[in-house]
């Protein structure tokens, strides 16, 4: 029996023992290949996004409140421009109302380098930027103001509230010659504080904003204490003893009044200080007004007019070889920078021929011929003078025009404003009477403010006396030449 079992055991085939899979293995691949595979998604999404937003705002971006995601460069710019508009001012003034866009009040904005901005927001953060669309970024428009611009309008529509103040300045009395101080005066205008702490807000958020109309005071910006100093300074330059003579003999002496005229001040409203120039047109003037006619005498122009009819040239007048003084410009650069320095000067001049010139002139139906040398105007009628007045044209730092040109527009009377407030040489003329344009801004007109006629004493217009100004309205219809020259 035992034989046999032992036969039978060893018959029976042993089973083989069959191993547990590693599940982490097949685990770690399948993470591997996932993990794999949403890299790859990310990329090509990220890789598309790039693609997409190349010449597009990137997810995200805003420009003044408003979203321009995936917006074209031609479309932002159209938004920014909507957005531009879309900034005005709301005036309250006691129950009256009154808006204003803010380009009316001089605020600009810079379309092309907002729309810039915007196109390169993000950028900075590579492909990885384009599909962070939980991003957000506001692009305020680029906006400068000009406050001059507002304070105009302001001036315009809310005159009760505004008034300039007035600066101290120096003004010379002929009657003690002395510089004297003008103390400044305290003004009222509009809270332009206000107005710019807006700014900002409208820039992030472009809206109607309200804005209350009320005065402010307004301060000189030249106080009196700034000119305490340079009155002193500038009394003792105009007692400095200024004398020419000529082959020893003293001709002339500038007198305090001379000296005076020199002297130009110039306000700096960023400092509020007065700075002093010599004005070295004004020096040469003297110099040919006053000390050369002592000893010389101006050459006189041979005119020559052409007829426009025929053709024929007659002479109006003969030329004449005059006398002037030598070297007029270095004598001006000399006699500036001694009165500058506070020191006098006994200065011998000397005289040298002044050759007289040719001024040919186009003879119309009917025109005006005007002489800045003799400072003269003239009337005629083809090549025959009809009348001729003393007039006074611009100065050397406002010469006037010269050339051929055409009355084109003509008032019998109106308010004249120009020059500048800081360099100190604005004006405001009302009733200027019988004014006569011929280019642009240059007339001819009355000057009831001075009679010093023969000299030059304008901002670039013919001033004249108020009968000649009128003769030459009455003479000159819309389209007469008008020929201006040396």
């Amino acid at each position: 029996m035992k034989s046999k079992i032992n036969t039978l055991t060893q018959k029976v085939p042993r089973l083989k023992k069959i191993s547990k899979p590693d599940l982490s293995k097949i685990h770690a691949r399948h993470v591997h290949i996932f993990i794999a595979s949403v890299a790859l998604f990310v990329v090509a999404v990220a890789g598309g996004s790039t693609w997409f937003y190349q010449h597009r705002a990137l997810p995200g971006i805003h420009v003044a409140n408003v979203s321009v995601q995936a917006k074209n460069r031609e479309q932002v710019k159209q938004i920014v421009e909507q957005r531009r508009d879309a900034m005005k001012i709301h005036f309250l003034d006691h129950g009256t109302d009154t808006t204003a866009s803010a380009k009316e009040l001089g605020v600009t904005v810079d379309v092309d380098k907002t729309v810039d901005q915007v196109m390169q927001a993000g950028r900075n953060g590579g492909f990885w930027r384009a599909i962070q669309l939980w991003q957000h970024e506001d692009i305020p428009l680029t906006a400068t103001t000009n406050i001059g611009v507002f304070k105009d309008y302001v001036v315009k529509h809310f005159p009760s509230i505004v008034k300039d103040a007035k600066d101290a300045e120096l003004v010379y009395n002929e009657d003690s010659n002395k510089f004297e101080v003008q103390p400044g005066e305290p003004g009222q205008g509009f809270d332009v504080k206000k107005f710019a702490s807006l700014l900002p807000q409208l820039a992030d958020n472009p809206q109607t904003i309200d804005l209350p109309v009320a005065g402010a005071p307004v301060q000189p910006l030249i106080p009196t204490s700034a000119l305490t100093q340079l009155q002193a300074d500038m009394n003792q330059r105009v007692t400095l003893s200024l004398h020419f003579t000529y082959q020893g003999r003293q001709i002339y002496s500038a007198d305090p009044i001379d000296i005076a005229k020199w002297m130009d001040f110039t306000p700096d409203p960023q400092t509020g200080k007065v700075t002093v120039s010599y004005d070295k047109g004004k020096i040469t003037q003297f110099l040919n007004q006053q000390v050369g006619p002592q000893i010389a005498a101006p050459a006189i122009d041979k005119k020559v007019v052409k007829d426009q009819n025929n053709g024929n040239e007659i002479v109006i007048q003969q030329g004449q070889v005059g006398r002037k003084l030598q070297d007029i410009d270095a004598l001006a650069d000399e006699i500036a920078a001694n009165v500058a320095a506070n020191k006098s000067m006994d200065k011998e001049v000397s005289i040298t021929e002044a050759p007289f010139k040719t001024v040919e002139l186009t003879g119309y139906d009917k025109w005006i011929e005007v002489d800045l040398s003799e400072q003269r105007t003239t009337l005629y009628t083809g090549a025959t003078p009809i009348q001729s007045f003393s007039i006074s044209s611009g100065v050397a730092s406002h010469p006037t025009v010269t050339g051929t040109f055409a009355v084109w527009y003509k008032t019998p009377s109106q308010t004249m404003t120009g020059g500048n407030k800081a360099s100190g040489d604005y004006y405001y003329l009302p009733n200027v009477t019988w004014v006569s344009y011929f280019y642009q801004d240059y007339s001819f007109h009355t000057a009831y403010w001075h009679n010093n006629f023969g000299h030059p004493m304008s901002h670039g217009c013919i001033n004249m006396r108020a009968a000649d100004a009128k003769v030459v309205y009455d003479f000159a219809p819309i389209g007469t030449k008008v020929v201006v020259h040396q």
